[in-house]
Parts: C-alpha cells; structure tokens; sequence
C-alpha cells in the first residue's frame, strides 16, 4: 500500500442501515455500520420515512468512527463515492446530499445542479470527467486537479 493509491470513502444508505467504508487502493480501512433495525421493528418492517430520518441522525458519527478506525481526516480523501440506487428514494438522497456536500467541501467549490442530477441517476451530464459513474454508485474527486475546469452540462 503505497500513499499513491487513492483514498475513498464510501456511502451506502440505501434502506435502513447507514454504511461507511474507507478504501486505500484495495484495502480495507473501515467498515462502520449503524443500524436502526429496532426503529424499524415496532412497524413490523422498514418504513422509509423512519429510515431517511434515522440516516440523517446517524451520518456525522457513522463517518467520524470510520475516519477514526481508518486513522485519516476527511482532508486526505481522494474521492468520495455513493450508493445512488436502486433503494428507498428518500435514504437515497441524505447519503448523495452527505456525499455531495463531502466532495464539494473538500474542493471548496461548487460543482452545481448536474452533479446532483447525474448522482440521483438523472441524464444530467457530470462536470467534471474524472468522476466516472461506477455501476449504480458514482464516484467524485474530492480534490481538485490543476486542469480542473468547470464543465457546463450538455
């Protein structure tokens, strides 16, 4: 594992279980889950306002254990990638808005509405071309590269 691989936190809410991972390269350096399966219990299943509520309770300290466990700051990350689908549409949206908000913060500045689009799995074209649409999650540079311009969406 060299500092050359790329450092990526990962965001999965896409039902009731808010999921962080941090990956370098192709190794594992956290896996934090926190469940709210005994919210969910007293309905008898996973009711999905219940879920999009519990993952917004749940992010901050979901992601500050992981980037603990992993010994990183948010400042190191090369990417931050997201569960965009299939899942309930409102779990789906806290974890893209957390992922949006990751990236953007951590370029310090804003992509505008068609990376929202492209991440919802719109056909809004993403800005910037290094961050590749990855299967159903979606990958963003949290980083900016020297040649980075902003890209207007076609």
């Amino acid at each position: 594992m060299t500092r050359a691989e790329p450092l990526v936190l990962g965001i999965e809410t896409s039902c009731d279980e808010t999921g962080i991972g941090i990956v370098r390269g192709r190794t594992l350096l956290s896996n934090t889950i926190a469940s709210s399966m005994d919210e969910h219990a007293r309905y008898g299943g996973v009711v999905p306002e219940v879920a999009a509520r519990a993952h917004l309770e749940a992010l901050q300290p979901t992601i500050e254990a992981a980037v603990a466990e992993a010994g990183i700051t948010l400042d190191e990350l090369d990417a931050v990638a997201v569960t965009s689908g299939p899942g309930l549409a409102g779990a789906l949206m806290v974890g893209v808005g957390a992922a949006k908000a990751l990236a953007e913060s951590a370029r310090g500045r804003g992509a505008g509405r068609a990376l929202l689009v492209a991440l919802l799995g719109g056909r809004g074209r993403v800005p910037d071309d290094r961050a590749p649409r990855l299967g159903r999650a979606h990958v963003s540079p949290a980083r900016p590269r020297p040649d980075d311009r902003r890209r207007t969406p076609r």
